[in-house]
């Protein structure tokens, strides 16, 4: 699963920050996955695991601390498409990139037109189905 951060507001050579492999720590220190030269953070500031298809992000006892949506993070906690995360006053919003599934099966086959299900996924990773037919499916 890839996630992205997106700066929120200006902040000097820091625009986009993506995530696909875990664990992944972010801080100050170069040795971090993605050092973030700012005065505010910590050397290790946080970190990011995957666990059961779910991105968490862990404080790692950092001086300004990790917030998401405003909340102050003290243990491992799911992010979410969609929520803002904050370390000190530089702050993300995140986006969690799902692979798309889609998967075009017969249902129904009529000498006129043939129906076929799609299966997907939405924004949020729920498994959504839609019926088309024809030409609607792309197919004919």
């Amino acid at each position: 699963m890839t996630m992205k951060l997106i700066v929120s507001g200006c902040w000097d050579g820091i625009e986009q920050i993506s995530i696909d492999r875990y664990p992944f720590v972010l801080g100050r220190d170069r040795e971090t996955d993605r050092a973030l030269p700012l005065a505010f953070v910590s050397r290790q500031h946080c970190r990011f695991t995957e666990e059961n298809g779910n991105v968490l992000i862990q404080d790692l006892e950092s001086y300004n601390g990790t917030f998401v949506n405003g909340r102050r993070v003290s243990m491992p906690t799911q992010l979410h498409h969609g929520d803002e995360l904050s370390l000190g006053p530089l702050s993300f919003r995140v986006e969690v990139l799902r692979p798309s599934c889609e998967i075009a099966t017969k249902t129904d086959i009529s000498p006129s037109e043939e129906t076929y299900r799609t299966e997907d996924q939405d924004a949020n990773g729920t498994q959504t189905g839609r019926i088309n037919q024809g030409k609607e499916a792309g197919i004919g």
